[in-house]
Parts: structure tokens; sequence; C-alpha cells
């Protein structure tokens, strides 16, 4: 989460209103994996799944701005595409 509050403080195309919103939106997210975390879990692949819905909802909040969306988002789906065809 540091990591992500360290790029979204560094995008200089993000107007501090912009940089604001999405520090929130990372905190809404990183403290809703950690509550679904602390919830009583029956087993470990349960509480695997949570903590990477929480992950990825983490990850989700994107730190690049409008303009660059577009390139960035289009790269992204590329590269998971070919990690999933790595995972099986």
């Amino acid at each position: 989460m540091i990591e992500k509050e360290k790029a979204i403080d560094a995008n200089n195309k993000l107007s501090d209103a912009e940089k604001q919103q999405r520090k929130k939106k990372l905190k809404k997210a990183a403290d809703e994996a950690k509550e679904k975390q602390s919830k009583q879990q029956q087993t470990k692949l349960e509480w695997t799944q949570k903590a990477t819905e929480g992950t990825d909802a983490v990850e989700a909040v994107n730190p690049v701005g409008k303009k660059e969306k577009a390139k960035s988002s289009s790269r992204c789906s590329v590269s998971r595409k070919k990690e999933k065809a790595i995972e099986r």
C-alpha cells in the first residue's frame, strides 16, 4: 500500500484532488482487505481467497493519469493474459 501511495504522489499528471481521491480509494480497499482477513475463516483456502480479493482491490487503484490510462490498461490486460496462460 505504501508503494501505491508513493506512486500516486509521484504522478505529476494528477491534480491534488485526484491524488486525494485515489488515496481514499486505496485506503478503503486496504481497510476492506484487512476486515476480510480479520474475520474468522473456516479454512486456509477461504482465507487465501479473501486475501487475494483484498490484494486485487488494492491493485485496482490506478495511480496513472487519465491520458496514460488507456495505454497502461491495455498493457495490463495483455500481461494478465500472459500470467494466466503461464499459471495453466
